[in-house]
């Protein structure tokens, strides 16, 4: 966000699903989804932060409560970006290489104590019977709950996303992020996903 004086006085927010900017224009594009097979398709900020409250609405509606886990299971682009959308609800976004072998996707989906997946059609075959899965241009629609959502305010110390990365022996591990005071979150590693604040490593790595 640039001050009148020519400064930039960065924009702050405590929720990770809830950074957007509405000082600008909300008119202006935000996101082009090159669509692959489909359509190229160009979201504003409003359109974006429209469809985040959406989500997270339908989420909550859906019976997920603030805390639990929810899966990203889909290709590289604006899905990837889904995950977001899940926070904004208080909600702890779990995103899985979906290149993992289906074993592997659905030990981490059992080891995360996911309730739920989104996920785009190509990677539907991965997910494992008795989890509700959500999928983006089938069943994605009905799950939007339209309306305005103010985001919920986590405490420091939950979990915002856990990203899984392959172990030193081979097995996936768990890097638990979590949200802090300011516009940073703290990563440390944990053994497990359900792991909690005594998982952690005892040097968290911090990013922008």
């Amino acid at each position: 966000m640039a001050e009148p004086n020519g400064a930039f006085e960065p924009t702050t927010f405590h929720n990770l699903g809830d950074a957007i900017d509405r000082t600008g224009d909300p008119e202006a594009p935000a996101l082009i989804d090159l669509g692959g097979d489909a359509a190229t398709r160009t979201y504003s900020y409003r359109d974006f932060d429209r469809l985040a409250a959406a989500v997270a609405r339908g989420l909550l509606s859906a019976g997920i409560e603030p805390g639990e886990r929810v899966a990203i299971l889909s290709g590289t682009g604006p899905s990837s970006l889904r995950a977001f959308w899940a926070m904004r609800a208080g909600l702890v976004a779990v995103p899985v290489n979906w290149k993992l072998s289906p074993a592997t996707v659905a030990a981490i989906l059992d080891d995360c104590a996911a309730r739920l997946i989104l996920c785009d059609p190509p990677r539907r075959p991965l997910c494992p019977p008795g989890l509700r899965c959500v999928t983006f241009g089938e069943d994605f629609a009905a799950l939007l709950d339209p309306g305005p959502f103010a985001a919920t305010a986590p405490h420091p110390a939950e979990p915002a996303m856990f990203l899984i990365r392959r172990g030193r022996a081979g097995g996936p591990r768990a890097w638990c992020c979590r949200i802090t005071a300011t516009s940073g979150s703290s990563i440390g590693a944990c053994a497990r996903c359900r792991a909690g604040p005594s998982g952690h490593s005892s040097r968290p790595r911090y990013i922008t």
